[in-house]
């Protein structure tokens, strides 16, 4: 496994680009990136209050790779919390999916915890613990293998909800290749057919206005990823 890279910082932030297998917050089993931030004396626990998340601003799943942005201090904590609460942070990711998506679209639909599959669902109904989820999405390239039709494409979740593009993905009928909560039989051959571990999803572009200016970063595919994109000629 490879380790997280800083690739920029400021006086607000760091720019990490995290491998897939790495958990955001320690959790069991898994790596984190708050750990390996305080191994590598670049924040401290001491610096944060008891319930300060020692810099964590948002998430991505463990098996997901790409950008992540962490807090330096509480104050700028606070005010990036802001940013991706108020929908100013523009995220983008690439991902590879079953089936041939339509071309463009916007997935609007509730997604609420699943307590006894330990995973997210649609929720299509009114429910309590339903919230709001918009994900917009772009194929940009497809191709057939023996395994059948894959589409390469971009995704920007508008609202931040915990697996919220794998949801909306499965709920399109389109599952994100290697997903093992929420891809289905032609998502696991598939996987198995370009040798896929994890799935196919990467943070891959952030935008985010700061200190008066629009801040762009970009994350490159990850070598595991690149790969298999080289062999199917999709480079995005």
């Amino acid at each position: 496994m490879n380790n997280p890279t800083i690739i920029d910082e400021n006086d607000d932030y760091f720019v990490l680009d995290k491998p897939a297998g790495f958990a955001v917050d320690p959790v069991a089993h898994y790596p984190s990136i708050s750990d390996w931030l305080v191994e590598k004396g670049q924040i401290f626990a001491s610096d944060w209050p008891l319930d300060g998340r020692l810099g964590v601003v948002h998430r991505t799943d463990v098996d997901t790779s790409g950008l992540l942005i962490w807090a330096k201090t509480p104050a700028s904590q606070e005010n990036l919390k802001r940013l991706w609460q108020g929908r100013a942070v523009e995220k983008t990711y690439l991902g590879l999916a079953v089936g041939e998506l339509p071309e463009r679209g916007t997935v609007e639909v509730a997604i609420r915890r699943d307590n006894q599959k330990d995973h997210q669902t649609i929720a299509l109904l009114p429910h309590k613990k339903a919230r709001p989820a918009i994900t917009e999405f772009l194929r940009l390239k497809t191709v057939t293998t023996a395994g059948g039709v894959v589409s390469l494409f971009e995704a920007k979740p508008i609202t931040g909800r915990t697996h919220q593009i794998r949801v909306h993905l499965k709920y399109l009928g389109h599952p994100v290749i290697g997903d093992k909560h929420y891809g289905d039989k032609a998502s696991r051959s598939l996987a198995k057919e370009l040798n896929l571990t994890r799935h196919f999803l990467h943070a891959w572009k952030l935008s985010l206005p700061w200190q008066g200016k629009k801040e762009h970063y970009e994350s490159p595919l990850p070598s595991e990823l690149a790969q298999i994109l080289r062999r199917l000629n999709l480079n995005p």
